[in-house]
C-alpha cells in the first residue's frame, strides 16, 4: 500500500502472535530493505528466515490424518 512502516507494524505483530512462521520473517526483511536505512536489520531478518524455514515442516501438522488411533 507504499507505507513500509505500516507494514513494519503489521509484520511485527504477526511475529509477535507466531514467531516460529519464516514467511513473516522474509516479508518484514523484504520491507526493512526497502528502508535504505534498516539494511542491516533486513539482513537479521532474511537470516532468521531461512533459519525458521530450514526447520519447518512441508506441511502443517494438523493437515497429517491421524495414523494410530
Amino acid at each position: 500500500l507504499g507505507s513500509p512502516r505500516l507494514g513494519e507494524l503489521a509484520l511485527r505483530a504477526a511475529i509477535r502472535l507466531e514467531p516460529n512462521n519464516h514467511l513473516s520473517w522474509y516479508n518484514l526483511g523484504l520491507v526493512m530493505e526497502s528502508l535504505e536505512s534498516e539494511s542491516e536489520t533486513a539482513a537479521n531478518c532474511f537470516a532468521t528466515a531461512q533459519a525458521m524455514e530450514a526447520c519447518s515442516p512441508i506441511l502443517p501438522f494438523s493437515t497429517i490424518p491421524l495414523a494410530f488411533e
